[in-house]
């Protein structure tokens, strides 16, 4: 898995576990790994000047709406653009079913966890 891939799965993941676009950890965990990954992907990848321009403008216009609207839905959707260059598709939709319902699974397990140990401190009351 490389780290375009990564930023996918966990940014598919932390949706899965009901995080939303204006919690704070999230949005740290997905920039960081975006600045993982431009770094090392963006290199390799070369786009012709047309392309560069087309993702220069998506970015500056999800930065202007991050900083005017304080919405990043439009940025991290940018972000995720620039990283789909010379992506297949197909594995990056698996990893998306697969990080989401692992993340659901995950939310699940925990909210059952709760409710036990809420039955558990009731019942010796």
């Amino acid at each position: 898995m490389n780290l375009a891939e990564l930023f996918i799965a966990i940014n598919s993941f932390l949706k899965g576990m009901g995080y939303s676009s204006d919690n704070k950890i999230y949005l740290g965990s997905i920039f960081f790994i975006f600045i993982l990954a431009a770094c090392v992907k963006l290199p390799k990848d070369k786009f012709t000047l047309r392309e560069f321009i087309y993702v220069l403008i998506l970015v500056l216009i999800g930065l202007i709406n991050y900083f005017f609207k304080h919405s990043s839905v439009f940025l991290l959707t940018a972000l995720t653009l620039t990283l789909l260059k010379n992506v297949n598709i197909d594995h990056c939709l698996k990893i998306v079913l697969i990080s989401r319902i692992t993340g659901m699974i995950a939310l699940f397990l925990a909210l059952v966890m709760i409710c036990t140990s809420n039955n558990n401190t009731n019942l010796e009351n």
